[in-house]
């Protein structure tokens, strides 16, 4: 195998892997945020709502929707970061197989 295809391939794979990692990354962040801009609404929502001696069945009901509201955000996330993690499977998988291709070409 020459080390110029092995080192082309590699860097390929790196270039891939380091990609979908920032990616995760993002994913991760978005996950945090989320988490955290329902933590605060709700709070917010609590604040204004005691403020206004609503009733507590109010609260409770804007506290179910927030919670569903988080619930099925994060359940995508999941899934994207899930994808995510595949594909990086994937690129690693590929990378393996492509390096044994040039391994026996070379033998």
């Amino acid at each position: 195998m020459t080390i110029d295809a092995e080192e082309e391939l590699f860097q390929n794979y790196q270039r891939t892997r380091v990609e979908l990692e920032e990616q995760e990354d993002r994913v991760k962040e978005y996950l945090q945020n989320g988490e955290d801009y329902t933590q605060e609404l709700l709070y917010q929502v609590r604040q204004v709502v005691g403020k206004r001696e609503r009733s507590m069945d109010s609260l409770m009901d804007i506290q179910r929707e927030l919670q569903r509201n988080e619930a099925n955000y994060l359940e995508e996330l999941t899934q994207e970061r899930k994808n995510l993690i595949q594909q990086q499977d994937e690129a690693e998988s590929d990378y393996r197989k492509k390096r044994q291709k040039l391994i026996q070409q070379e033998g």
